[in-house]
């Protein structure tokens, strides 16, 4: 069974219906050969989901009745607000972290530029754009693999210095992995047991080289936790998924 993220402008409760356009719509009609009475699963923004049938497949357009609310098909969204503010890496490293991450449990995506970082955004705006609408398409792609309810954002990538100053953080628990350090679960059991459901947290992972000294005090100084995620030495793109798993165990086991 389909499922499929649509805005608002294409669900009409009203007229219980729906309709899917551009890729959603050649995947049915062209992958998945759709055909009127297929069913596929249709998640609005607010979460709200509605089983539905295919009516027709035009050729720009897939038109869907909605049958019926089924909320039940969808996964839980996670108790805290996970984001991932994950150094750029070399090759596709960063969209490992965005598929796995969304499937994990992640809520949000923040790409840093770090001052050891090997791979940058290309220097033309227009090229930069696409590689975020990329990097949003994989994290929707990884969201209706995993029936999220919302599909987790991908912002615009950031210097270090910005996210550590960002006030939309400030009120959650903020961490920044290094090896050696005191050990992740401790903190956020610590967290945990204060009553912070709700609340946001932000783990911050380094590149290849790892942080440099500078942005280790720059973190400190501005109030974060500097954590590790136990004895052994993982990638980059490893450690997102480990210290997400984590996390997010602590809320929901």
């Amino acid at each position: 069974m389909q499922y499929l993220f649509l805005p608002d402008s294409q669900i009409h409760l009203a007229e219980g219906a729906a309709f899917a356009e551009g890729q959603d719509h050649l995947h049915l009609a062209k992958v998945l050969r759709a055909q009127p009475g297929t069913e596929a699963v249709v998640v609005a923004p607010n979460g709200e989901t509605w089983r539905c049938s295919v009516t027709s497949v035009e050729k720009s357009r897939t038109h869907f009745r909605l049958e019926e609310r089924a909320d039940h098909l969808t996964a839980p969204e996670p108790a805290v607000t996970v984001t991932v503010a994950q150094a750029l890496g070399k090759g596709d490293k960063f969209e490992q972290v965005i598929q796995h991450g969304v499937e994990a449990g992640a809520c949000a995506f923040v790409p840093l530029r770090t001052d050891r970082t090997v791979a940058d955004m290309p220097k033309e705006p227009g090229r930069a754009a696409e590689k975020v609408a990329r990097w949003n398409q994989i994290a929707r792609s990884a969201a209706e693999q995993s029936h999220r309810r919302r599909v987790p954002e991908v912002e615009a990538p950031v210097r270090v210095q910005a996210l550590l100053a960002n006030p939309h953080h400030a009120a959650g628990l903020r961490m920044l992995l290094q090896p050696g350090e005191q050990p992740l679960k401790q903190v956020v059991s610590q967290y945990q047991s204060e009553g912070s459901a709700g609340e946001r947290i932000v783990i911050a992972i380094g590149p290849e080289g790892g942080w440099s000294q500078q942005e280790l005090q720059a973190a400190t100084d501005a109030g974060w936790h500097l954590v590790g995620l136990g004895p052994r030495v993982l990638r980059t793109e490893t450690a997102a998924l480990v210290a997400i798993s984590q996390i997010l165990y602590e809320f929901e086991m």
